[in-house]
C-alpha cells in the first residue's frame, strides 16, 4: 500500500505547510487556506456530465494508445535512452524532489508583497499536491505493469498493490509543476519551459519506467489540475485554451500534439 502511504506524506506536509501560513494571521494569506482546503469540494460540486463524457472519451483514446505502446517504447528507448537531457529533466518530475522545492517557492514569494507572483507559486505547488493524489489513487486503481516487467502494455491487475506504471507520476507531477506559470505569466519564457516536462515524459519512456499511454495520460491529469486551479484562482470565468493536448494514434505508431496559442 505504498500508494497511500505517499499520500498520507502528501497531506501531511501540506496542513504543515498551510497552517504554517495561517499562523502568520495575515488576511491575504488566508486565502491560501480557503483555496486548499475548498478547492476540491468545489470541483466535486461543479462536477456534471459534460466532465464524465471527456473522461469517457479521453479513456477510449488512451485504450486505442496502448495498442501502439510496445512500438513505441521500442522506439523511443533505442533512440534517446542515456540522453543527459532527458536524465536532467527526469528529475523535474520527482516528487519528493518537486513537492518540497515547490512548497519552498511558494514560502518565498510570501517575502514579496507581489500578489500575482504568491498565487502562481501556490497555485504550482497545489497542483503538484493535488496531482500525486490523483495519479497515487489511479495507480492503485489500474495496477498496470510496467515495461520493464516484460508483462506487455495490456497487463492491468485492478486494484492490485504493487503494480504502478499507469498513470505516470512524473510526467503528471511535470505538468502540474510547470503550467500553472503558463496561465498566470503567458509569455515565451513560460512557453519555453514546456519542452522540460515533454523530456520528462519521454525520459520515463526511455528509461523503460512507463508506456506512452501512461505518460499521456499523467501529462493531462497535471495540466487539467494546473489549469483548474489557475482558472479558479484567478478568478475568471473563462481562460483561452492555450494549451491543448491530444493523443496521436498513427499506423507505425504514436505521439503527443501539444498545442500552444500565443
Amino acid at each position: 500500500m505504498n500508494q497511500f502511504i505517499k499520500i498520507k506524506t502528501i497531506l501531511l506536509v501540506s496542513i504543515f505547510l498551510i497552517n504554517g501560513v495561517v499562523a502568520q494571521d495575515s488576511d491575504s494569506n488566508k486565502r491560501f487556506a480557503n483555496w486548499f482546503w475548498n478547492d476540491p469540494s468545489v470541483l466535486a460540486r461543479d462536477f456534471n456530465m459534460n466532465n464524465w463524457v471527456a473522461i469517457g472519451y479521453t479513456g477510449i483514446a488512451l485504450g486505442g494508445l496502448t495498442n501502439f505502446d510496445q512500438s513505441n517504447s521500442s522506439f523511443v528507448q533505442n533512440r534517446y535512452y542515456g540522453s543527459e537531457f532527458l536524465n536532467i529533466t527526469n528529475e523535474f518530475g520527482t516528487f519528493k524532489i518537486v513537492a518540497p522545492a515547490t512548497a519552498a517557492i511558494f514560502g518565498g514569494t510570501l517575502l514579496t508583497k507581489n500578489s500575482k507572483l504568491q498565487d502562481a507559486a501556490f497555485t504550482s505547488f497545489q497542483a503538484v499536491i493535488n496531482t500525486g493524489i490523483t495519479v497515487n489513487i489511479s495507480k492503485f486503481v489500474f495496477a498496470r505493469s510496467r515495461p520493464h516487467q516484460d508483462d506487455g502494455p495490456h497487463d492491468f491487475d485492478f486494484f492490485q498493490p504493487g503494480e504502478t506504471s499507469f498513470p505516470s507520476g512524473h510526467a503528471s507531477t511535470a505538468f502540474a509543476l510547470f503550467v500553472p506559470w503558463v496561465s498566470y505569466y503567458p509569455n515565451a519564457l513560460t512557453y519555453s519551459l514546456l519542452i522540460i516536462p515533454v523530456g520528462t515524459s519521454i525520459a520515463r519512456i526511455a528509461h523503460g519506467k512507463h508506456w506512452l499511454s501512461d505518460v499521456t495520460a499523467g501529462a493531462l491529469i497535471g495540466t487539467y489540475w494546473a489549469r483548474y486551479l489557475s482558472k479558479k484562482h484567478m478568478r475568471i470565468n473563462e481562460m483561452s485554451d492555450r494549451i491543448n493536448f491530444t493523443p496521436i494514434v498513427m499506423s507505425n505508431g504514436g505521439g503527443i500534439s501539444i498545442s500552444l496559442k500565443l
